[in-house]
């Protein structure tokens, strides 16, 4: 599950992803920020464009899409892992090393913040 960042004419660029600096002291209710918008399009992908940045775009696909169309500010991490895990009949510790690095990188990206 990554964010890829991109502009109109590259290719998609991988970022790295860093550790946060303490576990568990995360927050467990995320949102979109209020300073983005975003679209779901045609192959279930999403595109995410940041107001204080327009000449990037971000670009996630599969799960990772999925999980970012869950993400309403009431419902914890956990819950939204279940609710995937169940969808994709895959055990839910399955898909936690993925969805906390995903909340890392939407988050250092200020696409979410806590709800």
């Amino acid at each position: 599950m990554d964010v890829a960042r991109k502009n109109g004419k590259t290719s998609a660029a991988r970022r790295a992803v860093h550790p946060p600096a303490a576990r568990g002291s995360a927050p467990s209710i995320y949102r979109h920020s209020d300073e983005v918008i975003s679209r779901k399009n045609p192959d279930g992908s999403v595109s995410i464009m940041h107001f204080d940045n327009e000449r990037y775009f971000f670009s996630i696909t599969g799960i990772a899409a999925e999980f970012w169309s869950l993400l309403d500010g009431k419902r914890t991490i956990p819950n939204l892992q279940e609710r995937l895990a169940k969808k994709h009949k895959v055990a839910p510790e399955k898909l936690s090393h993925p969805v906390q690095k995903l909340i890392r990188e939407l988050t250092k990206e200020k696409l979410v913040v806590p709800a």
